[in-house]
């Protein structure tokens, strides 16, 4: 390690810790980049994923659809510090968006394993 720190200490390169930008950067994939599928007749599909770090909390949430209409929520959280918190927030989100506009069946899916099982 010392080798290297003299070898590059000519170049004058400083570390900077990169800061976690997981949360936003999680929550516009999610709310750009979803593929979505065709959707049974009268299901809604709510689509959800959260994310947290100590810079912060968010979620994305894309509501779709019977007909194939796109809704795209992003969502920051200022006092959520844990994934799974924002995981069961962005759940709740999805649900009240489709509920705001009309859903009478809705089909949730998201990658929280443990927010998926408890809600079952």
């Amino acid at each position: 390690m010392v080798k290297w720190a003299v070898e590059l200490s000519e170049y004058d390169i400083r570390y900077a810790p990169r800061p976690a930008i997981k949360a936003q950067i999680l929550a516009d994939f999610i709310a750009e980049g979803v593929t979505l599928e065709t959707t049974p007749e009268g299901v809604w599909e709510v689509y959800v994923d959260g994310a947290a770090s100590k810079h912060g909390a968010g979620a994305g949430v894309v509501v779709r659809t019977p007909s194939g209409v796109v809704h795209k929520i992003t969502i920051r959280f200022r006092t959520l510090k844990t994934n799974n918190a924002t995981e069961y927030e962005a759940i709740l989100a999805g649900m009240t968006a489709a509920n705001d506009l009309g859903a009478r069946t809705i089909r949730v899916l998201s990658d929280s394993s443990l927010a998926v099982n408890q809600l079952n």
